[in-house]
């Protein structure tokens, strides 16, 4: 249920034209908001996500350096900057990326 709720939210979040992404299967077929998905033009896709026999190839190109993960990554903020990020994604003009919110711990 908590994840049916998740995805109902994260729709309702989107701007108009905007695009959600679900990866990974459920153990039941959640409500969507479809309202939502039609007025604001919404694009919803799916992916169940890669097999996990595959992942030791995959960190293999992580580590020779033919896969650079960090090369998506256009923007490093703090948690205190998320609130203004947050905010600033339904501006006219706002710029596309990702962002990464980086936590610090205390150790």
């Amino acid at each position: 249920m908590a994840i049916a709720i998740a995805i109902a939210i994260a729709i309702r979040s989107l701007a108009t034209r905007g695009r959600h992404v679900q990866i990974r299967l459920l153990a039941a077929d959640p409500r969507l908001p479809l309202g939502t998905v039609i007025a604001r033009e919404l694009t919803v896709l799916g992916s169940h996500g890669m097999p996990a026999h595959d992942y030791a190839a995959l960190l293999d190109l992580v580590l020779t350096g033919r896969l650079r993960p960090a090369e998506l990554i256009s923007r490093r903020i703090t948690l205190a900057e998320a609130p203004a990020a947050l905010a600033a994604m339904s501006t006219p003009g706002a710029s596309a990326g990702v962002t990464l919110i980086e936590l610090t711990h205390p150790l």
